[in-house]
């Protein structure tokens, strides 16, 4: 199973194509992807809620802020993201200047103050984190959102198998509602890559603050 020591040390010139086959680096394939299904289906959910300011972790080079600060009217200075690895911080930066970008490791205390963003996003990241750490990631956003924590992941049936197709799965309807939060799960209904992984394992979970 991957980890996160691969995508603190993986390299611009790595080979692998995650989004875009044709882009020139894996960098630049995050970046391209902006419009991407899934983000379409996370635009919708977020313009469900009124919010002022929002935090990515484990945001890569930005491709949902690229998009939320095309979407809603907020300031460049009202977003943030912060992301394990070095090139696509710098990569972010580069595209959105006047965001607040931060190299860390969300399996840390995160850098911000409590409740310091209204929403915190988190898409495709906790896939990646062991069980012995996942109730500390989720207290550490629910720490910071002053409104809601919206995460695009695989879910675990209340029976079901912790892993799938070699990634983490949780309860996260159960392990949000935990901190008080009332929780909607929306399906991911469209995911075209050859496995279908996200198709069969994929939801948004929107928890906000009642």
């Amino acid at each position: 199973m991957e980890d996160f020591s691969y995508w603190k040390n993986r390299k611009i010139d790595d080979e692998r194509r995650d989004w875009q086959g044709n882009s020139k680096t894996w960098l630049q394939g995050y970046w391209d992807s902006a419009f991407h299904c899934h983000r379409n289906q996370l635009i919708k959910e977020l313009s469900k809620l009124k919010f002022n300011s929002l935090l990515e972790i484990g945001c890569n080079v930005g491709a949902n802020i690229s998009r939320i600060r095309s979407e809603f009217n907020i300031e460049d200075n009202d977003l943030a993201g912060i992301d394990i690895n070095e090139d696509a911080i710098q990569f972010a930066q580069k595209k959105m200047p006047d965001v607040l970008f931060r190299i860390g490791n969300i399996l840390e205390r995160l850098p911000f103050e409590n409740k310091s963003y209204d929403i915190v996003l988190a898409d495709a990241v906790l896939m990646y984190v062991e069980p012995e750490k996942i109730d500390f990631v989720l207290d550490e956003m629910n720490r910071v959102a002053k409104k809601a924590i919206i995460l695009c992941d695989w879910d675990k049936e209340e029976n079901g198998e912790r892993i799938k197709d070699f990634h983490w799965c949780y309860n996260y309807k159960f392990l949000l509602e935990k901190f008080g939060f009332k929780v909607n799960k929306i399906k991911i209904t469209k995911w075209p890559t050859k496995s279908g992984n996200w198709e069969r394992n994929g939801w948004i979970f929107v928890a906000a603050r009642q």
